[in-house]
Formats: structure tokens, C-alpha cells, sequence
């Protein structure tokens, strides 16, 4: 009978496991399963026959987790029951199950823990949700705004980055309309185009402008979508949104910085064409008239490298406010970059074109020829303006600036620095007559059209003692002055491939000439060397390369520079200098006096020969002031062991003076004019007897 009823008891036991919903294991003291019920079974997919006998933290059990699980049984066996944990098991698919379990210990006769009865409630769907509302609420409180709206626009709840945004707490605003963000910057129209795109489409995006609780008004981008349950009933409306004042800000300073000059806060070109396109329109309308002045700063990017960056850039901020002091009203003005500013001003009704224009440019050069600099060293800078008129039918505002720069070109080339020039289809034809020069001229080359003639030195002997290789341009079966193209060939930089076929040709010809020359008294041919060449990296190599291919002695050769090619990069120049005379070849300053050397400066100058300036030269016999300085020319040279000659002679009577001043060395028509180069060969061979 007892054990009728154990049996029955323990059946019992057995239905009521296998029929429970919960996770039901049993585990030994060495921690392996010996009870797994269908519940477990149907939980991870194993079956008892795969499960039983195995330990549990290595079939069911996930590697993070093992540790964790081991420490629970491990003070299960010693007693602390029961005991309530959550953790993973391992399905035999290979996903994860979440169990929530409650753990009690079966005892033997000992008292001693023999299993552990482990029942685990699968938590899985609740964790999911559990993490869903984590992220949920994670994601309420990122960076952009978020409002919880009811159907009646009023609030109901906001994040953390609406306060940050607004200014308004979440206790501030639940139960406030939507309305109190309203800036007052839209009108009713465009709310009800809002709640008519909300009600038909369930949503509406874009810019609108919102009002902080401080009462500033600000941008922000808006997206509201409508939430609906399931039977399509409206529950709340979801509003998020972000700040646009930093992008608005940055687009505003993106904006000037492309219209305004960073460093005079000027317009720049393209602004400033815009306004001068609008102002025409206006002086045409009003029948008034005003003046353009081009205002070009010489000598920019050397004066830049003088002084200095930071000084460059207060000195244009000066300029830029001197251009609104040169006139009383002003219309507009602009820099344009490197050096050039411009200046729109109204001409009064009863003033002239040009005396409008010579008052504002003599206050400018005033101005300028006052000096600038804060830093204890004051410098000078120069300029030329050019003017043009407005208002100009059928004339676009880019014509308009370049006749400006044309009349500030012409100036430049007619009166040098500080002066004006008035635009006019003169100047305009003189333009196209140089641009149709400089086209010409990159083919001069190419065409063989270029030629070297020579213009021979004598000695107080009247002996031959060199010649000067001078550049002449063939084109069209007539000459092209050097005075005409030279300055072209220097600003479309022409002036380097021109001056490496000079150089070619300069040495070729000296060892032609010199060949069987028996002249005691010649010294060497000179060629000119422009600074643009003068400053290139390689140029001594490539006159080392020159003498090399033709087999020249370095002394039959003589380069002239002028003093404003010395002035650039005094050390530069200096460095380049030494290097040639080390090849041997000589050096002459040619024009001297014309320029800004000072005794100092061609003192540290490796310079053989001074050459005498033809202005000179041709006033001595008119004033005493030419007199002296061609005499100081011959004494400083005599001082610092220096050759000099004098260039420009064309009668005896220039010649005899020269050599009471003690010059002995000539070059000028009352002697030879320049030649082509097969005239100088006879002229050498006439002089040695030679023919």
C-alpha cells in the first residue's frame, strides 16, 4: 500500500513537471543536468536525451555568461537558497533565450545539498521590450527637439533638447498651446497650409521661424507626423526640430566672406560689379554722372615682402577708409585684390569731368606721399589712377573697370608713378594696339623675326673695345621699338624664353666675332639681363651651360642690369652676382643714375662697370645739374675701382667733356650706330687691319 502510493506520488510529480509552462531543471551536484521538462524542451530545441548527463554551463550556458552561472551554483551547494537571478541560455539554433529563475536545493539524509531544482520563467518578449523602452527613451533625449503634441496642439510631453533649444522646461510647457513658440514671422495662411498638409498627407515638413523663451527668433527645420492607433483613430502628433541659427550664421558669413574682401571689408570684383551695374541704371534714371577712379598700388607684391604681412594688412585697412574721406558722398567702393582699389563717387552738377577728377586723386596721392606704418619705419607707397565716366550706354560694369585699369595703365606708362590718366578711345586703341603686340611677339621667336644688333665701345684712343648686343624686332618688314615691346615681353613673362635666346645668341655670335680677332683693345660683348631672369633659380647654370656649348672664355662676356632689377632682393641679387663673376663673366649697372642705389647699397655689389645714363650724357652741354652728376657718376666709380662709360654720345663736344671728367670709355651715335651683327664682323676686321 506504502508503495502503491510513493509510486503514485512520484508519477504524479513527474505529470506535474512535464505539464508546468515553466522551465523546469534539475542539477546534480557536479553540475550536470539530470532532469530536463518539456517546457526546456520546447524553450531551446534540445532534447532530454541530447540534454541530460551534461554539465550545464557548457551546452545551454553562453560563453560571457558561464562565469556568472557558476558562481550562483557554486553558492547554491553551499547552502544560500533559494536564490532569484536572470540569465541567457543558449537554444541548440544557436539564438538566445532570456530566463528569469527561481533556484531551491533537494537535500540528502546528510542535510547536504544534492541538486538543485533551477525554474526559469523565459523573459525573452519582456527584456526585448524592456531594451526597446531604453532605447526609446534614449532616443527621446538625443540631440534634436522632440514634442509630443495632443490632437489639440497643445503639448504633452518634450525632451531635453527642446528646453536646451527654447529655453522652456517640459514642466513649463505640457498643457500649453503650440502657439506660444509662435515668432510672429508667419502669417495665418501659412499655419492653416501646415494643419491642412498635417490632417491630408499625416505629415508636414520644413524651415519655420519659432521664438526662444528669451524672445529671440530663430530658424529651425520642423517634421510633425500625425499617430494614428489602430483603428485610425488620431492619438497625438510626434514634432521634431532643429536649430538652424549656427548653419543660417555660417551661411551668412559664407556669404560675405564670397562678396566682401576679409581684410578692408570692401566688396570685392564680383559684389562690386553688381553694384556698379545697379548704379548705372540709377545715373541714367536721375540723368546724373560720376567717375571711377582705378586706384593701383606699384610695386605691391615687393612693398608686401618689405613690410610685412600684418603691416600690409593695416595699411590696406587705411586705404580702404581714406577711399570714403577723398570724396563727400561716395557711392561706392571696392578692393579688387593686389593692390588695387576703386572708388564710384557722384559728380556735382557744376563741376568738370577732370577738375572733379584731379581734386580726389591729388588728396589721394597727398595722402599717400604722407607715409604710413605704426611700427616706428615709415614707408611711401605710389600709385596711378585711372579715371572713367558713368553713367555708359550699352556698357557692361566688367568694360567699365577695365577701361578704369586701361587709363591707370596708360598712366603708369606715360607719367610714372603718381599720376592719373583720363580714359579715352585713344588709350582704348592703344590697348588693342598692345594686345595685337603681344600676340605677335609670342610668335617672334618661332618666326625667326627677332634679331641682335650691336652697338660698338670705343676707348679715348677711339679704339674698338666691345659692343653692346641690343634686341630688335622684325615684323612685318618693319622695326618694333624695344621701348614698345621689351615692357610686354616683362608682364606676360615672355621676357625668360626671350632672354635665354639672347643670351644663346649673344654667346654664339662672341666666338664668331673673336675668332681670328687680333684686336689688342677689345675687352668683351655686354647683353642686357632683365630681373624676372636675373631672379630665376637656374640662371647661372644655364649661363654656365651657354659658355660650355660654344666654347666662350667667361671673360669675352659682359652682363648689364639696370638698378631696379638690383633693388627686388637685394640678397638674392647679390647671391646670383657673386656666382657669375666667380665664372669669370663681368658686370655692369647700366642707367645708373636713374634709379635708387646709394653708395652703400652698390658698395656690397659685385659690379665691374658703372654706365653712364644717356639723359645724362645728352644735358651736360645744357645745365649744370647733369654736369655735376655725370662728374659724382665718374668719381664714385673711380673710388670703388669701377670701369665707367658713358652711353648716349652723338657729338664732340659731349665727348671732349666727358674726358675732362675723366670718362674714357664711349658708346653713342658719334660713333657708331647700332648694327646687324655681319656689320660688326667687318667693322672688327676694318679696325685690326684685317680686309
Amino acid at each position: 500500500m506504502i508503495n502503491r502510493c510513493l509510486l503514485q506520488s512520484q508519477r504524479f510529480a513527474s505529470e506535474l513537471l512535464e505539464t508546468v509552462a515553466a522551465v523546469v531543471t534539475v542539477i546534480d551536484s557536479e553540475g550536470r543536468i539530470v532532469c530536463f521538462n518539456r517546457a526546456a524542451e520546447r524553450v531551446t530545441g534540445f532534447t532530454r536525451e541530447e540534454i541530460v548527463g551534461q554539465p550545464v554551463w557548457e551546452w545551454v550556458i553562453p560563453q560571457r555568461a558561464r562565469q556568472q552561472v557558476i558562481q550562483v551554483f557554486h553558492s547554491l551547494m553551499a547552502g544560500n537558497f533559494p536564490s532569484h537571478h536572470i540569465n541567457p541560455w543558449l537554444c541548440k539554433d544557436g539564438h538566445e533565450v532570456v530566463l528569469e529563475w527561481s533556484n531551491s536545493a533537494l537535500l540528502d539524509s546528510d542535510g547536504e545539498v544534492a541538486y538543485v531544482v533551477a525554474t526559469g520563467i523565459d523573459m525573452t518578449e519582456i527584456e526585448q521590450s524592456r531594451r526597446e523602452l531604453q532605447i526609446a527613451a534614449v532616443a527621446f533625449e538625443t540631440h534634436e527637439a522632440i514634442a509630443i503634441i495632443s490632437p489639440e496642439a497643445r503639448f504633452l510631453r518634450v525632451n531635453g533638447a527642446f528646453s536646451r533649444i527654447t529655453g522652456y522646461l517640459n514642466s513649463e510647457v505640457v498643457g500649453q498651446s503650440t502657439s506660444l513658440l509662435k515668432s510672429g514671422q508667419h502669417d495665418k495662411q501659412f499655419y492653416q497650409q501646415l494643419w491642412q498638409s498635417l490632417l491630408a498627407q499625416g505629415s508636414w515638413s520644413g524651415e519655420i521661424w519659432n521664438r526662444r523663451k528669451s524672445g529671440e527668433i530663430y530658424p529651425e527645420y520642423l517634421r510633425i507626423t500625425a499617430v494614428r492607433d489602430l483603428q485610425g483613430k488620431l492619438t497625438h502628433y510626434v514634432a521634431t526640430f532643429t536649430d538652424l541659427s549656427d548653419i543660417r550664421e555660417a551661411e551668412e558669413q559664407l556669404n560675405y566672406h564670397s562678396r566682401f574682401d576679409e581684410i578692408t571689408n570692401l566688396p570685392n570684383q564680383r559684389f562690386f560689379l553688381e553694384k556698379l551695374h545697379r548704379q548705372q541704371g540709377l545715373l541714367q534714371r536721375q540723368h546724373k554722372r560720376a567717375l571711377l577712379f582705378y586706384i593701383h598700388l606699384l610695386q605691391f607684391n615687393e612693398l608686401q615682402v618689405n613690410i610685412g604681412r600684418v603691416e600690409m594688412e593695416n595699411f590696406l585697412i587705411e586705404v580702404a577708409k581714406l577711399l570714403h574721406q577723398l570724396h563727400s558722398t561716395p557711392l561706392e567702393s571696392g578692393y579688387l585684390g593686389s593692390g588695387n582699389f576703386v572708388l564710384l563717387a557722384e559728380i556735382a552738377p557744376n563741376h568738370s569731368i577732370y577738375h572733379h577728377a584731379i581734386r580726389v586723386v591729388e588728396s589721394l596721392f597727398e595722402e599717400l606721399q604722407a607715409g604710413f606704418g605704426n611700427s616706428g619705419e615709415h614707408f611711401f607707397p605710389r600709385a596711378t589712377v585711372g579715371v572713367t565716366t558713368l553713367p555708359q550706354s550699352r556698357t557692361l560694369p566688367e568694360e567699365i573697370l577695365h577701361q578704369g585699369w586701361l587709363a591707370a595703365e596708360s598712366a603708369w606708362q606715360i607719367s610714372g608713378a603718381n599720376s592719373f590718366q583720363l580714359f579715352s578711345r585713344d588709350i582704348q586703341k592703344a590697348a588693342y594696339k598692345s594686345h595685337q603686340l603681344d600676340i605677335a611677339l609670342r610668335y617672334a621667336v618661332s618666326r625667326d623675326e627677332l634679331e641682335l644688333y650691336y652697338q660698338p665701345q670705343y676707348n679715348q684712343q677711339q679704339q674698338l673695345i666691345g659692343a653692346e648686343a641690343l634686341l630688335r624686332w622684325h615684323r612685318d618688314g618693319e622695326f618694333v621699338s624695344p621701348a614698345e615691346f621689351i615692357p610686354l615681353a616683362e608682364k606676360s613673362n615672355l621676357i625668360l624664353d626671350i632672354g635665354n635666346w639672347v643670351l644663346q645668341r649673344t654667346v654664339r655670335d662672341s666666338v664668331q666675332l673673336l675668332h681670328g680677332c687680333t684686336l689688342s683693345s677689345f675687352k668683351a660683348i655686354s647683353m642686357n639681363v632683365s630681373a624676372m631672369q636675373l631672379a630665376q633659380p637656374d640662371f647661372v647654370d644655364q649661363l654656365q651651360q651657354q659658355l660650355n656649348n660654344y666654347h666662350l672664355a667667361p671673360k669675352w662676356l659682359k652682363l648689364e642690369l639696370t638698378e631696379t632689377s638690383m633693388i627686388n632682393d637685394p640678397m638674392v641679387v647679390r647671391q646670383q652676382l657673386t656666382q657669375i663673376r666667380r665664372l669669370g663673366v663681368k658686370i655692369a649697372l647700366d642707367d645708373f643714375g636713374t634709379g635708387y642705389s646709394s653708395l652703400a647699397y652698390l658698395a656690397n655689389m659685385p659690379i665691374d662697370q658703372l654706365k653712364i645714363d644717356q639723359s645724362f650724357v645728352k644735358e651736360m652741354n645744357c645745365t649744370d645739374t647733369s654736369r655735376v652728376i655725370v662728374n659724382m657718376i665718374i668719381q664714385m666709380a673711380r673710388s670703388m675701382n669701377m670701369e665707367v662709360i658713358a652711353e648716349g654720345v652723338e657729338s664732340k663736344e659731349q665727348l671732349q667733356l666727358l674726358q675732362q671728367m675723366a670718362c674714357y670709355q664711349f658708346q653713342g651715335f658719334y660713333f657708331a650706330k647700332p648694327m646687324p651683327f655681319d656689320d660688326l664682323l667687318q667693322l672688327v676686321r676694318v679696325d685690326a687691319g684685317v680686309g
